[in-house]
């Protein structure tokens, strides 16, 4: 990303489905109801392994569906998520597109798609299908396509464009702390630092069941970098810390730690020895 820092916050959500037999239709006569069976009970494991964070092997047993069943969707899509986690998209983008070949109505693949090719850079062609996506009155997580869209038209700097995607997403999914977030930094590209604030601060006030928004740190590290522009070193400092504090051995916890102590400056005591040649 060139303009902003790739952060966990624009890795997207996406919906694992797991639909045993649903697309059972598509794998034609040659696959036996044996290797099917198989083929979903390697998919259940792949699903439980992805759930506990165990990633390569939730890749492994995706890989044992596919061989029972060359023409299980779900699989697919397992594949190209976990890819998608690894960073490694062309890889993601040929399993997501293998999930939407053997997939009868797959919306929740379409939209990995838009995210795959907006990680590559492919703004417009990850518009495209995006709002094909939020057009399918099936989809049960339109809110995903429109945040995922606001994003793609933050890429392109069509900054207006991105809020009205980011707006219709919250306002689809109140909870969908990821989307103020998003909002937090168009208004930050625009230097509305007001507006951002606010949308900030309501990523973190999210009451989600899950409980995953108020531990969101690139909130924390955007609210600290805004108080320093506006001149309240007290308050970035204490953002930037709840950003660290939360993530302190990842590369963003890092970045934080060091934008606090670019903040603070040399500890009281502390002198800067003048350099030897």
């Amino acid at each position: 990303m060139a303009a902003h820092r790739t952060s966990r916050a624009f890795t997207v959500t996406v919906l694992v489905v797991i639909c045993t037999g649903t697309m059972a239709a598509t794998c034609g006569p040659r696959i036996t109801e044996k290797e099917i069976n198989k083929s979903n009970l390697h998919l259940e494991m792949a699903t439980t392994h992805l759930e506990q964070g165990q990633i390569l092997d939730a890749r492994r047993e995706a890989f044992l569906a596919i061989q029972a069943n060359p023409k299980n969707a779900e699989a697919h899509f397992l594949i190209a998520y976990v890819f998608a986690q690894m960073n490694e998209w062309s890889k993601a983008e040929e399993s997501v597109r293998l999930a939407l070949k053997y997939g009868d109505h797959y919306p929740e693949a379409s939209n990995l798609l838009g995210v795959i090719l907006i990680e590559q850079g492919r703004y417009s062609e990850a518009i495209k299908v995006l709002t094909g996506v939020t057009e399918d009155f099936l989809y049960t997580t339109p809110h995903l396509a429109y945040g995922n869209l606001g994003l793609a038209y933050m890429k392109m700097n069509e900054y207006e464009e991105a809020l009205k995607m980011l707006k219709r997403a919250v306002e689809l999914q109140p909870m969908f702390c990821t989307g103020f977030y998003r909002m937090g930094l168009v208004y930050f590209e625009l230097k509305r630092y007001k507006d951002a604030l606010d949308s900030l601060e309501k990523s973190l006030k999210v009451e989600d069941p899950w409980g995953g928004c108020e531990r969101l740190a690139d909130s924390y590290r955007l609210i600290g970098i805004i108080h320093e522009e506006l001149g309240s070193p007290e308050e970035a400092v204490e953002s930037l810390s709840k950003c660290y504090e939360l993530e302190p051995d990842s590369s963003l916890g890092q970045e934080c730690h060091q934008l606090m102590e670019k903040i603070e400056g040399p500890e009281q005591g502390e002198t800067e020895l003048p350099q030897e040649f």
